[in-house]
């Protein structure tokens, strides 16, 4: 049986599977997308707003990341659970 050079059928599989992944991947940033970026936050933040870290609150602002870990370290040894 020869081959039909005008038939693209077997290209249709493969493409229409990457639109739907393509279409997921844009559906689910858009419903799990949390409204902002760090970019946003940043910017925020250098015009004196406070920026919303949900709910963890900051205890410290610190000059590195030497002393943060340092702090960090501490609240560990009282039970305390932090992030950087």
């Amino acid at each position: 049986m020869p081959l039909d050079a005008g038939s693209y059928h077997y290209v249709v599989g493969p493409v229409l599977a990457i639109v739907v992944v393509a279409l997921l991947g844009v559906a689910m940033r858009w419903i799990f997308g949390n409204g902002g970026s760090r970019a946003a936050a940043a910017a925020a933040e250098a015009r004196g707003r406070p920026v919303d870290h949900g709910l963890l609150r900051p205890v410290a602002e610190l000059p590195d990341r030497a002393a943060g870990t340092a702090v960090r370290a501490v609240l560990s040894d009282a039970g305390i659970r932090s992030t950087l």
